[in-house]
């Protein structure tokens, strides 16, 4: 963003773990009304203020295929979309098999802290069942 002349603020965003609503909290609280939401994975929406919270303006789901200079770009046209331009889309490598590679990492995760999960109060258990499809 710096490269095109704007001033980038980073804002954590902890009332939900969906990136397109995280997106859409950063473009309610910038100045420019455009807002960049990155998931810990990876996974990355650029997001307008004035859009519904799942109506984005780009989308990189495909998070471990995205490099240094893909989320270069992704800030580049972040920022000509608050200047109200209209850039060209990042290129993204599209690869089916990154998916089924990770799938396995976040259903243990999710099996071993299922209270980061559920959302029911602390003095009943919370559990989850991994199911095998």
């Amino acid at each position: 963003m710096e490269e095109e002349g704007l001033h980038a603020r980073v804002v954590r965003i902890l009332r939900t773990s969906d990136v397109s609503f995280m997106a859409w909290d950063a473009a309610n609280l910038s100045g420019s009304g455009i807002g960049i939401g990155i998931q810990s994975k990876g996974t990355t929406v650029i997001h307008q203020r004035d859009l519904l919270p799942l109506s984005n303006l780009e989308l990189f789901s495909q998070a471990p295929l995205l490099t240094l200079e893909t989320y270069r770009q992704i800030g580049k046209n972040a920022a000509r979309y608050a200047r109200k331009e209209s850039p060209s889309p990042v290129p993204v490598v599209n690869d089916q098999m990154v998916r089924p590679k990770l799938w396995p990492k976040p259903r243990y995760f999710i099996s071993k802290r299922p209270n980061m999960w559920c959302r029911t109060p602390s003095p009943s258990p919370c559990t989850s069942t991994l199911v095998r499809e």
